[in-house]
């Protein structure tokens, strides 16, 4: 891994677990996107909703724009030679069915030589109750899978069973930002406050790397397809548009296969071996 932040200590930590945090935006910061998000009356805003789903490619531009503004001078100082890909809101409402899938964010460069971020930043402050960012532990290190549009993933299967038993809760102040590797299985619970959960986040891909976009077309099984892109494209193309005009750069096979949780658990206490139940009764019974 080449070096990702300036800082040692972020760099450690990143390493170590998948993730890094650090106050980035200032009361001040969060108050003026706040007001910011609620000028632009977003429409069909409800449950969970980001910014970049939405069918409007102005609104999608104008937000990156404004969120890279205010976020691009704080993080570049952190990152060592790291470029943008797009900035987002990520609202969850107060509402039931406000929550959030596990996942992982999807590819956008070739993750056998560079590391993808995403830094993500609550702009009011998160607590068990309004639907703070959730993780698995450095799932980042487990095997790599192919991870774009119409992809599905592999642990679709076991989703329930991951988000009851192993996840972990990253909660944080506003402006305190979680800058995870994108290959981090992560979710959230609704948000059963009185309040709007907002965040923000920004997509961060190394200066050298070229970006690209993983396509599985509609009615093709096996192959999916590699798109070159820029920053700009995430932005021009929304979520549910159609990319049949667009020509791939190269394909590669690809079969469907769901991960079980025999496989799953095999895999997280691989790299996180002080989960093991094992290893937990015997710091409990020697501490």
């Amino acid at each position: 891994m080449r070096q990702i932040f300036s800082d040692a200590k972020l760099q450690l930590d990143l390493e170590t677990d998948g993730f890094a945090q650090i106050a980035l935006l200032t009361p001040e910061d969060c108050r003026e996107l706040l007001d910011f998000h609620e000028s632009l009356a977003p429409e069909n805003e409800e449950g969970f909703y980001t910014s970049i789903w939405s069918s409007n490619r102005e609104y999608r531009e104008k937000v990156d724009r404004k969120l890279k503004s205010i976020l691009l001078p704080g993080v570049n100082q952190l990152l060592d030679r790291y470029k943008p890909v797009f900035a987002n809101f990520m609202v969850k409402r107060a509402a039931e069915n406000s929550h959030l899938g596990l996942h992982q964010d999807w590819t956008f460069v070739d993750e056998s030589q560079f590391v993808a971020l995403n830094c993500w930043v609550p702009l009011v402050d998160t607590h068990v109750g309004n639907g703070p960012l959730r993780i698995v532990k450095r799932s980042n290190t487990f095997p790599n899978v192919i991870r774009g549009r119409n992809i599905r993933s592999p642990y679709d299967p076991i989703q329930e069973q991951i988000r009851q038993k192993y996840m972990t809760d990253l909660i944080v102040p506003a402006g305190t930002a979680i800058i995870f590797d994108e290959r981090m299985l992560h979710d959230s619970e609704p948000n059963t406050s009185d309040q709007d959960r907002v965040a923000v986040s920004i997509v961060m891909v190394p200066r050298e790397a070229e970006m690209q976009h993983y396509l599985r077309r509609e009615g093709v099984e096996n192959q999916v397809d590699i798109l070159k892109v820029d920053s700009g494209f995430f932005t021009e193309n929304g979520l549910f548009d159609n990319l049949d005009h667009l020509k791939a750069d190269r394909q590669v096979d690809y079969t469907f296969k769901g991960i079980s949780e025999d496989e799953f658990a095999k895999m997280y206490h691989k790299a996180n071996p002080e989960m093991n139940p094992i290893a937990k009764f015997f710091v409990k019974l020697f501490s």
